[in-house]
C-alpha cells in the first residue's frame, strides 16, 4: 500500500493490514490500491484482530468502488489457506495500466509520495505517520471492537494526505488535494499540450505552466525506479 504503482495485483495468503496506533496503521492507506485486483486467502478460525481488520478491509474497498477483489474465508481453517482457490492463468493475464487516466497518492511520509505519474512533495504540519485519534472516554466504552476499528481508520484520514490527479485531455488535468502544500506532476511527452503547456484545475481554479521534455528528468526517473514501462520526461511543479 505504500508502493501501489509497482504492481499489477496482489495475492494475501493468511495476512492483512496492521491497526496498532500510533504509527502501524496501514489500513489508512488503502485507497492507493483500490484500483488492483486483490485476493486475500484466509482462515476463518484465525486471529480475531487481523479477520476484524481483513473484513473493515474490504467494506472500506467496496466504498471505494474496488472492482476486482475478493476476500475468500476459509471456514475449517486457522492461520491457513488453499492457494488452488485462486484462477491463476486468468489472474496472471492481468496488465498493469503504466499510464492510468487518474492517479490517487495516499501517504502521511514524504518518503513515500510517489505513485504512478505524480507525487506529493509537501504536506501539512497535521499530516502526521505517528498520529493518534483522539475519542471521548463515554463514547470509546459505547463501542465494539469493529466500530473502535472503523472509527480509527476514519479519524486517521484527518491526519493522511490525498492528492487525486485525472487527466482530461492532452496537456489538461484536474486535481484534488488534502493535507498537501505541494504536488508535482511527472508526465510523458504525449501528456503534454502543444508547446508543453499543462493546466491543472485546482480547487476550480486553473494553473497554467509549461513543462518542455527533458532528459535529466527520464533519466533520473529510470535510475531511482528502474521502470521500464514508464519514463516520464516532463515534470510539472504545483502550485
Amino acid at each position: 500500500m505504500r508502493n501501489p504503482d509497482l504492481f499489477a495485483g496482489m495475492v494475501v495468503c493468511v495476512g492483512g493490514p496492521l491497526m496498532n496506533p500510533p504509527s502501524a496503521n496501514n489500513l489508512r492507506y488503502l485507497e492507493n490500491v483500490a484500483h488492483l485486483p486483490i485476493r486475500d486467502l484466509q482462515g476463518s478460525g484465525d486471529d480475531p484482530r487481523l479477520l476484524m481488520n481483513l473484513r473493515l478491509a474490504f467494506k472500506n474497498l467496496k466504498k471505494l468502488r474496488a472492482k476486482d477483489v475478493e476476500l475468500i474465508e476459509f471456514a475449517d481453517r486457522g492461520h491457513d489457506a488453499d492457494l488452488s482457490v485462486v484462477d491463476w492463468p486468468t489472474f496472471f493475464a492481468k496488465r498493469r495500466d503504466p499510464w492510468p487516466k487518474k492517479v490517487v497518492r495516499i501517504a502521511a511520509d514524504l518518503t513515500e509520495t510517489r505513485a504512478s505519474w505524480i507525487e506529493i512533495t509537501g504536506m501539512r504540519k497535521k499530516v502526521q505517520v505517528e498520529a493518534q485519534p483522539q475519542v471521548a472516554v463515554r463514547r470509546w466504552a459505547t463501542m465494539n471492537e469493529e466500530a473502535k476499528r472503523a472509527y480509527i481508520v476514519k479519524a486517521l484520514a484527518k491526519n493522511t494526505a490525498r492528492v487525486a490527479v485525472q487527466q482530461t485531455g492532452k496537456g489538461r488535468f484536474r486535481a484534488q488535494g488534502f493535507g498537501i502544500t505541494k504536488f508535482s506532476l511527472l508526465l510523458a511527452a504525449d501528456q503534454l499540450g502543444k508547446g508543453g503547456k499543462v493546466e491543472v484545475r485546482l480547487a476550480n481554479k486553473p494553473i497554467r505552466k509549461v513543462a518542455m521534455p527533458s532528459a535529466e528528468v527520464l533519466l533520473l526517473d529510470f535510475v531511482e525506479r528502474f521502470d521500464r514501462t514508464r519514463l516520464p520526461v516532463a515534470r510539472v511543479d504545483l502550485p
